[in-house]
């Protein structure tokens, strides 16, 4: 018997069977992404910050060498659909990006991807504050930021 060792084959069958939501996070939170596929996933980012190509982070299960104190992995398989969970730990401005889990080992032909945005910690303070403008019923949420104008 003569094994031909040239072509690769793919599960057809396979699926991805979730859409993963983008995030808003807060610069410093962590971030998870949730695929789940009948087949291992490989997952890579394409960050707004740069217009290279897509980067490889996780391949064949594992974190690529370089990335580990950036991202973990968690892989469900006790039954299928697999959960394969990524997180972005401790994420930072550089993170934002669009974040691609490909199925048959990133292979395809099915992939879901999802955005990641990072907001600043003043960014966050400004949304909360415009979040409790619009509770409040201001029309001006600058109001807020004068002590005086909130006194009853």
């Amino acid at each position: 018997m003569t094994v031909d060792s040239s072509f690769i084959v793919v599960d057809a069958s396979a699926s991805i069977s979730t859409e993963m939501p983008s995030l808003n996070v807060s610069v410093g939170d962590d971030a998870s992404f949730l695929c789940e596929s009948d087949t291992p996933v490989n997952w890579q980012r394409q960050l707004f910050s740069s217009s290279a190509e897509s980067e490889r982070i996780c391949y064949q299960g594992e974190i690529v060498k370089g990335y580990e104190s950036e991202y973990s992995l968690d892989i469900d398989n006790t039954h299928k659909p697999w959960k394969y969970t990524l997180t972005v730990l401790s994420a930072d401005k550089d993170d934002a990006g669009t974040y691609t889990c490909i199925e048959n080992a990133g292979l395809g032909p099915g992939s879901v991807s999802a955005n990641l945005t990072v907001y600043g910690k003043h960014s966050q303070m400004l949304l909360s504050l415009f979040a409790w403008g619009c509770f409040l019923g201001l029309t001006d949420v600058t109001e807020l930021l004068d002590p005086v104008s909130i006194v009853p």
